[in-house]
């Protein structure tokens, strides 16, 4: 068929695809006008850490340079990040400005991906149904995970289809290794989760067409010319997590991750986290319909009797996903470990629920059931558009028209103007998050759950407290040029970022200080360069303090250390600091930039490790 001819037959849907991908991007461009920062805290917030690491690939033009560590993999995986960083510099961008025009890019290629391959499975409006009930076209997408899902899956999906039940040849065999290759490129956890489905659909092929007898050489070959594609592209990240770092730092997935290392705690994930969270969804009109939609398409399924290759497709990756999102029932007994199933999306429910939908319509409506789908796939964008505007006015998105605080606009201008990319900072982790943030620049040390896997923090923090409050000069001279630091970033909230302080100056409680996971030779080496600590039994990142999280030993930096708030480090230290930038209010400085002077000892910078 001709394209022509093509566009002839199916004007109505080329019409409301094109109406839909014109009402997407023109609510996103309503929804971002206005905003002077992005709708996320600036302590700790993903978006603000985002901006960082495209803000870090942008100064140093490489695509791996975006750690906010020196020596580190970046935490945000870069295929994301490289994009908007490209997109902004050919265009002349902000890098604020660049996150959020291009989410109407994203848009765009989202719903031409999802209609894409709604057109393999469906027919008609049903077709359109899968990028509409598919949630991203209308929501802002400013960070790396909602980009995977948003187009990376349903790339995925389309060659995985096209493989195994179009033509199983070695070209859709490499587009598929491309695809996936890529998705190791874009996030970690998606990437296990859709190298997981890939093998389902391997076994299937193995199993249901008896290939493993007749046809095992062809499998095998297809299956590493796909296998063999995806390491090739997604080795551009992982070797150096794996061949340089050796995998996780220690204790990375004990802290940073749900424990489902007991029974009971498995089975409540598998009733609360997977029942609740992501089959049967009654959160909203849309998850409500989106969900009995799904669900009458799994029974739908079952009394088929022409079960085409549509419906297995969709059959077999909804299996597959159910096997992945609950692997850890045989993980953790087995190895002691998850690969974190709270993260991994349930990727089948666009298309299942379509399913459903086609089905419920063809017997309710019988001869009368295209026009149902489209009154099902105006509903559908109605109730799209009303959750998207409820999100635009509340909590962060609508403090996004607000500008920073101006003592932050002002030391991001200095910072970028003054400073080099490769310079690394000293302050304290959430202090060090915001000026990563906003300048992309490297740190001694910073936020926990936004430096990776690979790195092993806890020497970072105890090397930084030692800078900091030790009574050494001469092991601080050699930590400075450990890791070459360069400046030292001091604002009003140093003591607040750590430690939370009664009116009377009592301690209350800590927020997200210099800690380390309990070393016998960690308590060592505070001890003797005379750094207080706390030892306790508690919650590693300040953001996962419940009970379905594990507590670990460890090591507090003490707020005993501080000498004074203005100047909470050694005197030793303040020795060898100049002034380079400072901010007041009500003439009051309340922001400092210093510059470190370093006594020359020959370097062992990290930089060169």
């Amino acid at each position: 068929m001709s394209i022509k001819q093509d566009i002839r037959e199916r004007k109505a849907e080329y019409t409301a695809l094109a109406l839909l991908i014109i009402l997407a991007v023109g609510f996103q461009t309503y929804h971002i006008s206005g905003w002077q920062q992005l709708p996320s805290p600036i302590y700790g917030g993903d978006f603000y850490y985002q901006m960082g690491v495209i803000e870090g690939i942008r100064q140093t033009g490489n695509p791996l340079g975006g750690s906010a560590l020196p020596g580190s993999p970046p935490a945000y995986l870069p295929l994301y990040g490289t994009l908007v960083a490209l997109f902004g510099t050919v265009l002349g961008l902000s890098t604020l400005k660049a996150m959020l025009y291009f989410s109407p890019v994203i848009a765009t290629a989202s719903i031409a991906l999802h209609y894409i391959l709604g057109r393999h499975l469906f027919t008609g409006a049903f077709a359109l149904l899968v990028p509409v009930i598919a949630i991203f076209q209308f929501q802002v997408t400013l960070k790396y995970s909602p980009f995977t899902h948003a187009v990376m899956f349903p790339l995925c999906l389309i060659f995985m289809y096209r493989l195994f039940f179009v033509n199983y040849n070695w070209k859709n065999s490499l587009y598929c290794g491309i695809a996936i290759g890529l998705t190791g490129l874009s996030h970690s956890t998606y990437f296990v989760e859709i190298v997981l489905i890939f093998a389902g659909f391997v076994l299937y092929k193995a199993i249901t067409e008896k290939a493993w007898k007749t046809g095992a050489a062809r499998l095998a070959a297809m299956t590493a010319i796909t296998a063999g594609t995806t390491i090739a592209i997604a080795m551009a990240y992982w070797y150096s997590p794996i061949f340089v770092f050796g995998g996780t730092s220690p204790y990375y997935t004990q802290w940073n991750s749900r424990d489902l290392s007991s029974l009971g705690n498995q089975l409540e994930y598998l009733i609360k986290g997977f029942l609740i969270n992501d089959i049967f969804v009654f959160s909203n009109p849309l998850s409500t319909i989106t969900t009995l939609a799904g669900l009458f398409g799994i029974f739908a399924t079952i009394f088929l009797k022409d079960k085409d290759s549509r419906v297995r497709f969709i059959t077999i990756l909804f299996i597959a996903y159910i096997a992945v999102k609950n692997h850890y029932l045989i993980t953790e007994p087995l190895l002691g470990l998850n690969f974190s199933p709270e993260h991994m999306p349930n990727i089948a429910l666009p298309v299942l629920a379509v399913l459903g939908l086609e089905i419920a319509g063809k017997w309710a409506l019988k001869s009368r059931w295209p026009y149902g789908a489209y009154g099902a796939l105006a509903l559908i964008v109605i109730m799209q558009f009303s959750l998207a505007y409820e999100t635009r006015e509340s909590g962060w998105y609508k403090n996004a028209g607000q500008e920073l605080p101006e003592h932050f606009r002002k030391m991001q201008a200095h910072v970028l103007a003054t400073t080099g990319a490769r310079d690394v900072f000293l302050t304290t982790n959430e202090l060090g998050f915001a000026l990563h943030a906003l300048t992309g620049r490297m740190l001694v040390t910073g936020r926990r759950a936004h430096n990776g896997a690979f790195m092993d923090l806890d020497r970072n923090n105890i090397d930084a407290a030692i800078i900091l409050y030790g009574n050494d000069s001469a092991k601080r001279t050699e930590l400075i040029n450990k890791y070459n630091v360069r400046y030292l970033y001091w604002d009003y909230y140093w003591m607040q970022s750590e430690f939370h302080f009664s009116d009377k100056g009592e301690l209350l409680g800590w927020f997200d200080p210099l800690l380390a996971i309990y070393s016998q030779e960690y308590e060592q080496e505070l001890n003797q360069y005379n750094v207080s600590f706390i030892k306790q039994h508690t919650w590693i990142d300040p953001a996962l303090r419940e009970e379905k999280y594990r507590k670990l030993d460890a090591l507090i930096i003490s707020p005993m250390n501080y000498r004074s708030a203005e100047v909470p480090w050694s005197d030793d230290l303040h020795e060898r600091l100049t002034e380079v930038w400072n901010h007041s209010y009500n003439g009051q400085k309340i922001a400092i930039l210093y510059s470190v002077h370093k006594p020359f000892i020959q370097p062992s910078s990290i930089l060169t490790k």
